[in-house]
């Protein structure tokens, strides 16, 4: 029998009240490694909420962490832990082909100082093809992280709520798809409100659940978007290709957060943003950061990228 602490039995009671597997079927161990078929339908109003001719790279996020927490290879929910992600999405996930994830935990590292850390490689690959490597660590959080919420108010809804970002501006057309409230000035910073979504959601959490790290990542991407238009005067009709994702966050995350982004000059070619995650005051100090690298793509490179099949 397995004795578990107050703080874990809740960890467990939480996650249990929306399937571990997600987007996952098919899942399996074999001399190990996990693996798992991604299952997701092409209509699915999170995922598709508008005409895409690939699948999105939220798909492969969110289920390569499907895929930790079905299997117990990692907890990106667990009270007391910080998780460092790091995923390179080299080539185009297409629509018709299955996608074949995996995960191995590797062996324990000493190096680092940091007893409990648990490391994690996945992928995901389709046709044989490498569509998204990554790696996720999880150890236990120290006094030199970030503070987090005030006692009590950990996971409470945020009676603040901001109005939201204007659809096109985050490449969205359902309003319960966007995840990030209008972008204001906040010193020399650009700060946005996360928004939670509403009951039924795909991000939507458990009662008395934190923020998922996927909600996390992807209102950091919907700034980016808006960044890149608002601030950086990118055509709307301009593609933004994510190329890559990483991000250092709490496992548990309060619920009043806002994202922060100090202005940089753009770039051509392959960009990357930093996006720090706040809680309560902007001008606290940083829980964490998504960053992101990306390409921004008009129109006409956007289709010379996909008649060649990226591999950047």
């Amino acid at each position: 029998m397995t004795l578990l602490t107050a703080s874990e039995a809740h960890y467990g009671v939480l996650a249990e009240e929306r399937p571990a597997d997600g987007l996952l079927r098919d899942v399996d161990l074999l001399t190990g490694t996990w693996s798992a078929t991604l299952a997701v339908d092409s209509d699915d109003p999170y995922f598709f909420d508008h005409p895409l001719d690939h699948l999105p790279g939220m798909v492969l996020v969110c289920g390569l962490l499907d895929l930790l927490r079905a299997t117990g290879t990692g907890h990106p929910e667990r009270p007391g832990h910080r998780m460092r992600m790091s995923l390179d999405l080299p080539a185009f996930c297409e629509l018709e082909t299955p996608v074949h994830l995996e995960a191995s935990r590797l062996p324990s590292d000493d190096t680092t100082g940091l007893s409990g850390t648990t490391r994690v490689v996945m992928s995901a690959r389709q046709g044989g093809q490498v569509v998204c490597g990554a790696q996720a660590a999880f150890r236990p959080a120290t006094p030199l992280d970030a503070p987090g919420a005030p006692a009590g108010a950990r996971h409470s809804a945020s009676t603040r709520r901001s109005e939201p970002a204007r659809l096109e501006l985050v490449h969205r057309h359902r309003p319960e798809n966007v995840l990030i409230g209008g972008m204001v000035p906040h010193g020399t910073t650009r700060i946005a409100e996360v928004r939670r979504p509403p009951d039924g959601h795909l991000l939507a959490p458990a009662p008395g659940a934190p923020p998922r790290a996927e909600l996390i990542i992807d209102a950091a991407r919907q700034f980016g978007t808006m960044i890149c238009h608002v601030e950086h005067a990118v055509p709307e009709d301009t593609r933004l290709i994510l190329l890559a994702v990483e991000a250092d966050l709490p496992c548990e995350l309060p619920w009043d957060l806002r994202l922060g982004w100090t202005p940089t000059a753009p770039r051509r070619g392959r960009s990357r943003m930093r996006i720090e995650v706040l809680a309560g005051d902007p001008g606290a100090e940083p829980l964490g950061a998504v960053t992101l690298d990306y390409y921004a793509a008009s129109p006409t490179i956007y289709r010379r990228l996909r008649h060649a099949g990226r591999t950047a």
